[in-house]
């Protein structure tokens, strides 16, 4: 029986790790472009500033997109397709509903409690809230498009939210 759970985390493992590779290319935020969308491709207007209330994700969106420095706008934040901000002492993730491109999100290993503020996301196809202080999953039952979601290392007792998302 042993041997049998061994290998189901095997195969566990090697899935999390292909949908990794097909999900979250260029996720390691250095600004090189692999999860930028074309400036051009946008209908946003370039003066339309994004505020994010925690430092540590603004932080994240800024080396992402290779901007240290002035006004993050929407047309800017519209062209994230990919975001890691794992780590970072994340509390508050009002602001990151305006990142509406992002497929792929790591914000493992944070202290995020409430994921309400991820709603709007719902192009996101991965999703890693791996050691959080998650207890609701609710709002995430608006991203009907997730294929891949970490949960570890939360608080979760309910996974009923996540009953719609067939993809799962």
């Amino acid at each position: 029986m042993s041997s049998v759970r061994a290998g189901l985390r095997g195969v566990a493992a090697a899935v999390l790790t292909l949908s990794w590779a097909l999900f979250a290319p260029g996720c390691g935020g250095d600004g090189q472009g692999a999860g930028v969308v074309d400036p051009e491709e946008q209908d946003i207007a370039a003066t339309d500033t994004v505020v994010f209330a925690d430092p540590g994700l603004e932080s994240a969106v800024r080396a992402a997109l290779g901007q240290p420095d002035g006004a993050v706008t929407a047309a800017a934040a519209h062209t994230l397709r990919s975001l890691d901000a794992s780590g970072r002492g994340i509390t508050d993730l009002e602001g990151i509903g305006q990142l509406d491109s992002l497929t792929s999100l790591d914000l493992g290993n944070n202290g995020i409690a409430d994921v309400e503020p991820l709603a709007p996301l719902t192009v996101l196809q991965y999703l890693d809230l791996a050691d959080n202080e998650i207890v609701d999953l609710s709002p995430l039952a608006a991203l009907t498009a997730l294929k891949v979601l970490i949960l570890e290392h939360n608080e979760v007792a309910d996974l009923s939210p996540l009953d719609g998302l067939l993809s799962l």
